[in-house]
């Protein structure tokens, strides 16, 4: 895509949740980054991701993708990256194919009511921000989903506000 083309799909996929910096030095928008970062060391600090490799990782909400990018670039993970919102599914599947991560992260659009969590896959599961989406009687429902969806010694993070 020239550069030009990726600025009017930007625009028109917009308003982003997350700063990304595409080629060209093209922005998504005015989010802060720096939250994003401050969220992520936090979750550090706490204990959070403390393995140096997760070779599968779950995003479930995974927006457009920026903690799944996160967990590419620093713990060598394969992401599967769950977003039911349409239109930050299409950020979701745009970011990957310019930052070149289409071999590492495989974007799923999908509602989380009804996504089908295969057992035992993953080393990590990601619930970042996202439970305060769903439906509450559904809420134990979807983490033991999550639960049987890891191997074992699996770890689920989940993050209970944005």
């Amino acid at each position: 895509m020239t550069p030009e083309e990726i600025q009017q799909a930007v625009l028109l996929l917009g308003p982003w949740h997350y700063n990304h910096i595409l080629p060209g030095n093209i922005s998504t928008g005015d989010s802060d980054i720096e939250t994003t970062h401050a969220k992520l060391v936090e979750l550090l600090n706490a204990g959070a991701f403390s393995r140096d490799v997760y070779q599968r990782v779950l995003d479930l909400g995974a927006n457009s993708g920026l903690i799944s990018m996160w967990f590419v670039d620093n713990k060598q993970s394969h992401v599967t990256a769950v977003e039911g919102n349409p239109r930050y599914y299409q950020q979701l599947e745009l970011v990957i194919k310019l930052k070149g991560y289409e071999d590492r992260i495989l974007p799923i659009q999908d509602n989380l009511h009804l996504y089908e969590f295969k057992e035992f896959a993953y080393d990590l599961v990601l619930f970042l921000g996202t439970l305060h989406h769903l439906r509450p009687e559904t809420h134990m429902q979807i983490l033991r989903s999550c639960y049987k969806a890891l191997v074992p010694a699996g770890e689920i993070v989940v993050q209970t506000d944005s």
